[in-house]
C-alpha cells in the first residue's frame, strides 16, 4: 500500500477545511423567509416538482397550462422528487391527516419542509462545486493553485448568494464545470472515454439549465486547439461526433419533457432574439459585467487579471483558453438574454482559478523576501479579509428577522382579528377570512390563489387565525381607480399596510390613501426612506450590506 506523504496529508487536511468552510458558510441562514417566498425562482423549481406529485407525472409536456409556472427544464424538480417522496410520506405517517387532501392542503399552506429540503441540495452542489474548482486547478497548473482558487469561490459573494436558495444556479454551475473539467481530461489525454462523458454531462446539464449548453463552445474550442494535429483531423475525430450526438439525444429528451418552456426561450415570448442587437449592445454588455464584478467581486476580478496577464506571458495556448469562455459567455448571453448582475456567476469560478493563479505566482516571489509565514498571513488578511467580512455578515443578516417577518408578528399582536386591511403587501400571507376571499372573487376571480381556494374549502375548527378581512391590492388594485379612497370609507377599512423599497417611488394612489392616514408603526433595513434587495437585483457596491441591519423592504402601517 502507498503511503500518504506528509504533503498530501497536509492538502487533505487544507481541502477538508475549505470545504467545512464553504458548506456552513452556506447553510448558514437556510431558512430565511420562510415560510414565505422571498426567493425569486424558487417556486418555479420546487413548485414544479410538487406540481407532478400533485398530477402523478414525470412528462409536463402533456400538461402545459399546469407546468407554466415550471420555467425550467424538468431536471432539478426530478431531483428534488427523490428527496421529497420520502419525506412527505414520513409526514403523512407521523401526522393527523384524515386523508391525502388534507397532508396536500397542509404542504401547500406551509411547504417550509420542502424549501428547506431543497435549499440543502443547492448548499451541497455549491460545496462540490468547490471542490470540483480544486480539481481543475490542480488539474490545469497544481495542487496549491486549487486549493487557493477553492479558497476564492468559498468567499466569492455570487456564488455563497446562490447556492444557499432553490434555484437553479448552483446546479447549473456545478454541472457547467464538470464539462469544462472533462474537457481539460480529454485536451491532455484524449481518450474515448472523455469525450464520452462530456456528451453525457453535457446533456444532463442541459435538463438543468438550457443555457449551461455554452460550455460546448468552450469544449469545442478546446478540442479545435492547435496541438499536434490538423484543424480537418480534430474536425474528423469520431469521439468529437460521438460527444455531439450524445448531448443531442440527452438535451432532445430533456427538451420533449417540457418543450413549452424552452420554445418560450428561443422563439417566444421569453427569448432575447427577438429583441434587436448590434455589435454596441455587445460591447455594453462586457461593460456592465465589468461594473457588476467590480461592484460583487473587486479583490477577485483585481487578481483574476493579474492572473490571465502572467498566465499570457508564459503560456499562450492557456492563455486563449482563458480569454475564450468568459467572451464567448457573454457574447452568446447577450444574444439570448437581458442584463442581471447574477448572470455572471457563471465566469466567478473561472476567475477564482485566474486568481488562484495570480495570488499562487505572487507569493512564491513574497516568500522569497519576506518569511513564508508572515507572507502567507499578509496574503489571507489582505486578500481575503474583506470577502470573509462580507460573508460573516450576510450570513448575519439571513438569520435576522426580515422586516415583512417582523410587521407580520407585529400585525398579530395588535391588530384584532377579523380587522378591515387593505394592502398591497405581496411578501406576507397574513390570513384572509371567508368574507373578504369572497368579495375578492366577486371583484376578480382570476385573482385567487390556491391557497385561497384551499381555506375557503377548511371547516372552522381548521381554520387559521388569526384572520382578517383583507382587500390585496397587489392581486385586484387595477381593478380601482380614483373611486378607491371612497370604497375605502364607504366600506369602513381601518388599517393600510404597503412595503415598498423606494418611497419616493409610491404610486399616487398609495400617497392618497396615506394621507387619509396615521402611521402605527415602520420597519425597514436601515437605510431611511429606501432599502436594497441584496437578494434581488442591485447594482449597487456589496459593501452597502455592512449598513443594513436586517433584509426587507420599507413596510408602513397606517391607521385610517
Amino acid at each position: 500500500m502507498k503511503m500518504i506523504s506528509k504533503k498530501d496529508k497536509r492538502i487533505i487536511w487544507l481541502i477538508l477545511g475549505i470545504l467545512i468552510l464553504a458548506f456552513c458558510s452556506r447553510i448558514w441562514g437556510i431558512g430565511y423567509g420562510l415560510p414565505y417566498f422571498f426567493i425569486g425562482d424558487e417556486q418555479a423549481l420546487v413548485g414544479g416538482a410538487l406540481k407532478m406529485a400533485e398530477l402523478r407525472t414525470l412528462l409536463p409536456v402533456f400538461y402545459p397550462d399546469e407546468f407554466r409556472l415550471m420555467y425550467y427544464p424538468p431536471l432539478i424538480p426530478y431531483l428534488y422528487l427523490i428527496f421529497f417522496a420520502p419525506l412527505i410520506l414520513i409526514k403523512f405517517l407521523i401526522g393527523s391527516f384524515g386523508s391525502l387532501i388534507e397532508l396536500k392542503n397542509s404542504l401547500i399552506l406551509d411547504s417550509s419542509s420542502l424549501w428547506l429540503t431543497a435549499r440543502l441540495i443547492s448548499v451541497l452542489i455549491g460545496t462540490v462545486t468547490i471542490y470540483l474548482v480544486y480539481l481543475i486547478g490542480k488539474k490545469i497548473f497544481n495542487q496549491w493553485i486549487g486549493l487557493v482558487s477553492a479558497l476564492f469561490l468559498t468567499f466569492s459573494f455570487l456564488h455563497l448568494q446562490l447556492s444557499h436558495f432553490a434555484r437553479h444556479w448552483a446546479p447549473a454551475i456545478f454541472f457547467t464545470y464538470l464539462v469544462i473539467f472533462l474537457a481539460f481530461l480529454f485536451y491532455k489525454n484524449p481518450q474515448k472515454k472523455y469525450y464520452l462523458w462530456t456528451g453525457l454531462i453535457a446533456g444532463l446539464a442541459f435538463g438543468v439549465s438550457y443555457f449551461t449548453a455554452i460550455s460546448l463552445l468552450l469544449v469545442l474550442f478546446i478540442h479545435f486547439l492547435p496541438k499536434g494535429s490538423s484543424f480537418f483531423q480534430k474536425l474528423k475525430d469520431k469521439n468529437l461526433w460521438l460527444m455531439m450526438v450524445i448531448f443531442i439525444v440527452v438535451a432532445f429528451i430533456f427538451v420533449f419533457l417540457h418543450p413549452q418552456e424552452f420554445f418560450r426561450i428561443l422563439v417566444g415570448e421569453d427569448s432575447g432574439l427577438v429583441q434587436s442587437k448590434n455589435l454596441a449592445g455587445l460591447l455594453s454588455s462586457f461593460g456592465y459585467y465589468f461594473q457588476v464584478l467590480l461592484l460583487y467581486e473587486p479583490i477577485l476580478l483585481f487578481l483574476s487579471l493579474i492572473g490571465w496577464l502572467i498566465l499570457w506571458i508564459r503560456s499562450k495556448r492557456y492563455g486563449l483558453i482563458f480569454l475564450f469562455w468568459p467572451f464567448i459567455y457573454i457574447a452568446v448571453f447577450y444574444s439570448f438574454f437581458h442584463h442581471e448582475p447574477r448572470y455572471i456567476v457563471f465566469i466567478i469560478p473561472w476567475l477564482a482559478l485566474l486568481a488562484g493563479y495570480a495570488l499562487y505566482s505572487i507569493s512564491k516571489r513574497l516568500t522569497s523576501i519576506i518569511p513564508k509565514k508572515l507572507a502567507v498571513v499578509l496574503i489571507l488578511l489582505l486578500v481575503f479579509g474583506y470577502p470573509l467580512a462580507v460573508t460573516i455578515k450576510y450570513d448575519s443578516l439571513l438569520v435576522k428577522k426580515d422586516t415583512r417577518l417582523l410587521a407580520e408578528q407585529w400585525i398579530k399582536n395588535n391588530i384584532p382579528a377579523g380587522s378591515r386591511i387593505i394592502t398591497d403587501w405581496s411578501g406576507i400571507k397574513l390570513t384572509a377570512t371567508k368574507e373578504s376571499i369572497l368579495n375578492q372573487q366577486n371583484i376578480d376571480e382570476n385573482s385567487l390563489r390556491t391557497d385561497d381556494r384551499i381555506l375557503l374549502s377548511l371547516a372552522g375548527q381548521n381554520y387559521p387565525q388569526p384572520a382578517y378581512y383583507l382587500l390585496r391590492l397587489h392581486f385586484i388594485g387595477d381593478k380601482f381607480s380614483n373611486d378607491l379612497s371612497q370604497y375605502l370609507r364607504e366600506n369602513n377599512y381601518q388599517y393600510f399596510i404597503f412595503q415598498c423599497w423606494d418611497k419616493e417611488k409610491l404610486t399616487e394612489q398609495e400617497k392618497s390613501i396615506i394621507k387619509e392616514g396615521r402611521l402605527l408603526k415602520r420597519f425597514d433595513s436601515g437605510l431611511g426612506d429606501y432599502s436594497v434587495d441584496i437578494n434581488g437585483v442591485f447594482l449597487k457596491p456589496v459593501s452597502l450590506i455592512f449598513s443594513l441591519e436586517r433584509f426587507g423592504p420599507i413596510i408602513e402601517i397606517y391607521q385610517l
